[in-house]
């Protein structure tokens, strides 16, 4: 004989109207977040896309504007060193330096600009960008910020492009992450 209970039985997580209905909301709003995820997913491809190649081509456009493959890079020792501090909200040093250099057997000499005093006979990178036409007209070589800014920008975009697609992929493959994804869309088009 089974004991009769003098509580009444609640009815949890079972069959009534208000519980079909909130499930069915709920459902419909799951439903739509998905959805609308899975659109945005679309726009965040298209647009991750054309930003990475945009960055890509801009890198290219920086490694392309370095000095060609006829320039001569070679060294020269400084000759003299004047500089002068300027002081205001920053104080900045700027440098003229005097540099000899040797090519093909002449001896040229140059002037460059530098931020730090150099010392007699110290060397410094030097680059003939048209050896051939002008070898008197050798410039300090910046070619290394230009190779390695160019490098960091093509890295840049090429992620950019990678997780846009690997975005896409998550988003249309999972019913979760396509949900949270267009939560997050409809929030950040609200706010």
């Amino acid at each position: 004989m089974q004991r009769a209970s003098r509580h009444k039985e609640k009815n949890i997580g079972g069959g009534g109207e208000g519980w079909q209905f909130a499930r069915n909301v709920g459902k419909a709003g799951y439903e739509t977040s998905s959805s609308l995820g899975k659109l945005s997913s679309y726009v965040t491809l298209v647009s991750g896309i054309g930003f990475g190649l945009l960055f890509v081509l801009i890198a290219w456009w920086v490694l392309a504007s370095r000095y060609g493959d006829e320039a001569v890079r070679l060294r020269g020792s400084v000759v003299e060193s004047k500089c002068s501090t300027s002081v205001g909200k920053n104080t900045t040093t700027s440098c003229n330096v005097e540099v000899q250099y040797v090519f093909q057997g002449n001896t040229y000499t140059t002037h460059v600009t530098t931020s730090k005093p150099k010392s007699k006979d110290q060397t410094i990178k030097l680059v003939i960008p048209a050896p051939e036409e002008r070898p008197q007209d050798a410039k300090k070589d910046n070619d290394a910020i230009k190779f390695y800014a160019g490098w960091g920008i093509m890295g840049l975009g090429i992620l950019i492009v990678i997780g846009s697609i690997v975005t896409f992929y998550v988003v249309q493959n999972n019913k979760m992450a396509s949900a949270a994804y267009g939560v997050g869309s409809a929030v950040s088009l609200v706010s």
